[in-house]
């Protein structure tokens, strides 16, 4: 957009042309505006600042809000099950890549392991059921009282970036899923990620990925600003070199040989309409959808003509052999 204002990049620095104004927020009748860094790849909403009052408003409700009620869904679904890696494995692209890689990284169980960002804490306590030395963190007391009552006592209430200087703790292996682009300061957590991993450790991180849609896609992510940036392969890397990392990323052929995924319909994010927002007094605009069934299909490969007769799924069995998933599985390796 020539002409248009440009704000500093928050991976690279370099001036980013505005994508587009008046972007929808997540609470109405706020707007971002939408930028795109020519340089890193990355969008970014302007202001880029969290609302801590978005988040209070969204955990007081979550059985009520698209997206977030999954996570509800997800804890009582892990509490319940015998094998519950396994069944977060079944459910998404980036658990199946968590457990793909915490396998492959430490097969005799003797890692030392931490979640950043654990949440409810299902993650952390499928890891700890499957052998896995592991315990979560973040930096809601609410969450964590929750994860401790619901899962057990392995969970430390904590901010990640004042965490290092607290511990003497250095772990092998850091998890952190679909946190990075909620961050206002993504490369001090980067940062703070490096100084809590031993040499040559690794940190598994998941977050929505720019590059599964075309370039020319705006802001096909949450909203701002409970996200405020969408990331790709490219931007990450420009994160891994300024924070001294080695960057790889996951390959989730496996997963998608294994699974046939049926798309939502789109939803118009920009204009709000179908978008998960809250109205101004905090209360849902949407109505939620039934619960993943026929609209997330696990199934067979032979079952393909399910597919075929249903437009929607053929993109997703075209990319069934695709390396990629609508999230990145970033490998940030410590170098020393």
């Amino acid at each position: 957009m020539p002409g248009a204002a440009a704000n500093p990049c928050p991976i690279c620095g370099e001036a980013a042309p505005l994508l587009r104004a008046g972007y929808a927020g997540y609470r109405a009748p706020t707007t971002f505006d939408i930028h795109a860094c020519d340089k890193c790849d990355l969008q970014f909403a302007w202001p880029f600042k969290s609302d801590g009052g978005v988040y209070d408003a969204i955990y007081k409700q979550p059985e009520k809000l698209s997206g977030y009620d999954r996570y509800l869904r997800l804890r009582n679904a892990v509490r319940d099950s015998v094998e519950p890696l396994a069944t977060l494995s079944d459910f998404e692209a980036m658990y199946w890549f968590i457990a793909d890689r915490v396998k492959a990284l430490d097969p005799d169980r003797k890692a030392k392991i931490l979640e950043v960002g654990c949440g409810l804490g299902y993650l952390t306590h499928a890891l700890k059921t499957a052998g896995h030395d592991i315990r979560g963190l973040d930096i809601s007391s609410s969450a964590v009282e929750a994860a401790k009552q619901t899962y057990g006592p392995y969970y430390v209430c904590a901010d990640v970036n004042v965490f290092p200087a607290t511990t003497d703790e250095r772990f092998d292996i850091i998890v952190m899923t679909e946190v990075v682009e909620h961050l206002e300061e993504p490369l001090a957590v980067l940062s703070s990620l490096r100084a809590l991993l031993k040499p040559g450790g690794v940190a598994l991180v998941s977050t929505p990925s720019k590059d599964f849609l075309p370039q020319s896609a705006v802001w096909r992510t949450d909203n701002p600003p409970v996200h405020l940036a969408w990331y790709s392969k490219t931007s990450l890397r420009e994160m891994a070199r300024r924070t001294q990392f080695r960057i790889s990323f996951a390959d989730f052929r496996g997963y998608n040989t294994a699974k046939v995924a049926g798309l939502e319909a789109p939803r118009d994010l920009a204009g709000g309409a179908g978008a998960f927002r809250l109205s101004p007094d905090n209360q849902p605009l949407d109505t939620l959808s039934p619960p993943r069934t026929e609209t997330f299909v696990n199934q067979a490969l032979p079952d393909l003509r399910r597919i075929e007769r249903r437009a929607k799924y053929i993109r997703r069995a075209l990319e069934l052999y695709a390396e990629q998933a609508d999230v990145l599985g970033a490998i940030f390796q410590r170098v020393d």
